[in-house]
């Protein structure tokens, strides 16, 4: 019984990562189109957006926990020290920033810096649950109250509203895969984990490098 609860708990926790890493996936998705149509300044070195001190859901810090594990065990010793960092521990930049301007963790990034350039809208409009979300369902409407956008990247106008993010949307969605690993894993549902305290924690994650 015991084993088939614990098999069935794994089953819906591997769910939720491969919904968190779907939604991540449009994400990504609706940037690539953005970028394409022109005008994104976004590339390695532009780190503005990076000089602040973030916190995640513990969904989205397994799946970073996940991508740590990949590192050689000598990136993850850098991490941890890098969390002790004066700037890092005043709040005034991220401990997965390098000194290059480029992210550690950039494939496995949270879904706030995944959105960061992108022109953003925040009129949210409850439609419904949805594990599976389809690109459309992320275009928000420029033009409307609550569209904002980077001023690198849209220094004199919004974008066309195909290429607006309809951030309300993908905060629905992740909090509603937040809350249910919450309730499978007996969290807090508003609980947050510290990036620094993870890249704290990086060497006791069991890398690629391990023995056994």
């Amino acid at each position: 019984m015991g084993s088939n609860a614990s098999e069935d708990a794994d089953g819906r926790s591997a769910s939720l990562l491969g919904a968190l890493a779907a939604l991540r996936g449009r994400v990504d998705e609706f940037f690539r189109a953005a970028d394409a149509a022109g005008g994104l300044q976004c590339r390695a070195g532009c780190d503005a957006c990076c000089r602040v001190d973030l916190t995640v859901g513990p969904l989205e810090a397994e799946a970073l926990a996940g991508v740590l594990a990949e590192l050689p065990a000598a990136a993850r010793e850098r991490l941890s020290e890098h969390a002790g960092h004066p700037d890092v521990r005043a709040g005034l930049r991220c401990v997965f920033l390098g000194d290059a301007g480029r992210c550690a963790v950039y494939a496995g990034r949270p879904m706030v810096c995944r959105s960061q350039g992108l022109a953003r809208s925040y009129a949210l409009e409850g439609q419904g649950d949805l594990p599976d979300v389809p690109l459309a369902a992320l275009r928000g409407r420029a033009g409307e109250k609550g569209v904002g956008a980077c001023p690198l990247n849209y220094e004199d106008a919004l974008p066309a509203g195909d290429l607006v993010l309809d951030a309300d949307r993908v905060d629905e969605v992740l909090a509603q895969l937040q809350l249910a690993w919450a309730r499978l894993h007996g969290l807090p549902p508003l609980a947050r984990v510290a990036l620094r305290d993870l890249a704290a924690a990086a060497p006791a994650i069991a890398g690629p490098d391990a023995g056994g």
